[in-house]
Order: structure tokens, then C-alpha cells, then sequence
């Protein structure tokens, strides 16, 4: 476990060096298992297979074979909304905690500076972050739509601006960040990023390389055992 509070992380985000924002040595991964799975069609039509359910179901088969008795379970995932449909029609209501990148979280925070064009876009984006550090992803929705009707947004600013809250308002279950912090949970797919590239990008898109469906496939499996 990897115990932060909510001023570390931000600290660590822009970089702050405090003795405050020191929160120990980072814990290095443990028995990491790699899947990729490309989508392809089969012979038949209708035989089609979707890359991302069938890792998934590669995972719950994992999660089902290996979790013991009222062990935690961690899904950390993007905010991609049929990532977290697949999961729950492939794992439903089995006492797991599903967490939001927080990457994918704190942008909206940037996107909607953009919008909203506050005097001072680092302290626009600190206090919001801060907030949503501490589980508060509910006030900033308040505050960027009261931002936006007082700068009296309207068109594409104000649609862009509903779809930022509205992707917050729908992963604000998977946002309690102040507790996954205080339980040492991990709250970013840093790791699971870099594999695509050294697993993945690394080895497929190299110049000049051309692949069909088949050989690419067996080349990722290759490269996830190895």
C-alpha cells in the first residue's frame, strides 16, 4: 500500500517540494499479468470478437481463479465508458472498488480553465484539483456550472462545458480519492500506460512494419508472456 494524503498528490502534480509533500518510497509492482487482444473477424460474419471483452473476460477469469476470501479487489480504469460496462456485465456486484484514473479526471479540471478563462488558469486548476482530491467532485461540478451561467456560456463553450460535467457527474462514484489515499490505494494508470508502450507500441510500430490481424495477434502474445 502506498499511504498519500490529498496535499501530496497535488504537490506531486505541480511539482511542489515540501517536507510535507514526502510520502515515502514509491512500492514497485508485484506480479504484473499482461493481456492484449486485438478485435478481428472470423470467417463467419457474425463471428466477430470485440479485443476489449475478450480481455476483460480474460481478467475476470483471473479475478474468479485467484482473489481469496474478502480480498480486496481494485478495478482502475479510464474514464472510456464501455470499459466499465464490460466489466460489469462480465464481473457484476462482486465487492470490487472501482477507481478512476485520476489523470482522466483532473483534465476535465484543465479543460474547463480553458472555458472559463479564470485570470490565473494554476490556481483555477489547484483549488479544483485539490477538491477533487479530497472527494469533493460534487462542488466542482457546482462551481463550473455556476461559472458557466454567470460567464453566460452558450454554444459549442457550453456544450463542451456540460459534457465536462457530465462525465464527472457519471464516474463520481469512482472519485472518493481522499479515501482510496487514506487505504493506499494506487489512483492512476501510469503503469498500465507504460506497458502499452513497451509492451505494445515498442515492438508492433516499428518503421515500416506491416502486420496482418493473425500475426500481430501472435506476436502480442508472445510479448505479453514474455
Amino acid at each position: 500500500r502506498y499511504i498519500r494524503t490529498p496535499q501530496q498528490v497535488l504537490d506531486a502534480l505541480f511539482r511542489v517540494e515540501t517536507l510535507e509533500s514526502i510520502s515515502g518510497p514509491r512500492p514497485r509492482s508485484q506480479q504484473a499479468r499482461f493481456q492484449a487482444c486485438l478485435s478481428r473477424s472470423q470467417e463467419h460474419p457474425d463471428d466477430y470478437l470485440n479485443g476489449e471483452v475478450t480481455a476483460i473476460g480474460w481478467l475476470s477469469d483471473h479475478v474468479q481463479d485467484r482473489r481469496q476470501v474478502d480480498q480486496e479487489l481494485i478495478n482502475l480504469n479510464d474514464g472510456e465508458l464501455s470499459i466499465w460496462n464490460n466489466v460489469e456485465l462480465a464481473q457484476g456486484q462482486n465487492g470490487r472498488v472501482d477507481i478512476l484514473d485520476v489523470i482522466h479526471g483532473i483534465q476535465r479540471v484543465w479543460d474547463a480553465a480553458i472555458l472559463l478563462k479564470p485570470k490565473d488558469i494554476t490556481a483555477f486548476a489547484k483549488v479544483h484539483i485539490y477538491s477533487i482530491l479530497n472527494g469533493q467532485v460534487k462542488r466542482v461540478i457546482q462551481s463550473f456550472r455556476w461559472k458557466a451561467t454567470h460567464l453566460h456560456l452558450e454554444g459549442k463553450p457550453l456544450r463542451d462545458m456540460t459534457r465536462i460535467c457530465t462525465f464527472l457527474e457519471r464516474n463520481a462514484d469512482r472519485m472518493k480519492y481522499d479515501q482510496y489515499l487514506a487505504k493506499g490505494y494506487p489512483i492512476a494508470s501510469g503503469f498500465i500506460e507504460g506497458a502499452c508502450r513497451h509492451v505494445i507500441k515498442d515492438r508492433m510500430e516499428r518503421s515500416g512494419m506491416r502486420w496482418s490481424v493473425t500475426g500481430a495477434q501472435h506476436m502480442l502474445y508472445l510479448r505479453c508472456i514474455d
